[in-house]
């Protein structure tokens, strides 16, 4: 019996974690390679179920192999041996305690309105970022510098033309205006 049909004959027999018995398959088919974890999972397993199933002994998930020492599994509260790493009910890691167990069958999805609070956040976020972007480049541009862009002007110091208006004209008070003169 190879791999492929002793996790076939698992998953039929309903023992273990599903999901992780179709990663494992699935894992054989593609030739990936197996965690070591997985494989003496499926070992325990093969020796566990397949094993006494197939010589003729009715087997139950609660029936040890033999081992005084058990823990209870946190989540589905069957009895493990003490050596094992996950339970062989439901497949959870035994000495990783969720602080609050949820039931497996209860699980939801996640709701559109969380994931649209997630991209109001987001856009919160980036808004005030490129605003500072913007605001950086400008400075490093020296567009907000009080100089003056030609350094042709000449401006005359005071005395020398009192006239409002320039050279060669000169202010009229009535007119509020500037004539040649």
């Amino acid at each position: 019996m190879d791999v492929i049909d002793e996790v076939n004959a698992l998953l039929k027999l309903g023992v273990g974690d599903p999901y992780r018995l179709e990663h494992i398959k699935q894992a054989y088919l593609q030739n990936n390679s197996i965690w070591v974890t997985d494989e003496n999972y499926l070992k325990r397993l093969r020796e566990k179920y397949i094993l006494r199933h197939t010589a003729g002994d009715s087997i139950t998930p609660e029936e040890e192999a033999g081992d005084t020492q058990t823990i209870h599994c946190w989540k589905c509260g069957r009895k493990a041996p003490i050596g094992a790493n996950f339970c062989m009910i439901c497949g959870t890691s035994l000495f990783e305690v969720d602080s609050n167990p949820k039931p497996a069958s209860k699980s939801k999805p996640r709701t559109t309105s969380s994931s649209r609070s997630v991209l109001i956040k987001s856009i919160i976020i980036a808004i005030p970022i490129l605003v500072l972007i913007v605001i950086g480049t400008s400075y490093t541009q020296e567009y907000f510098d009080d100089k003056p862009e030609d350094s042709d002007i000449v401006i005359p110091p005071a005395g020398e033309n009192d006239s409002r208006c320039g050279p060669g004209t000169v202010f009229d008070s009535k007119t509020n205006s500037c004539i040649l003169g």
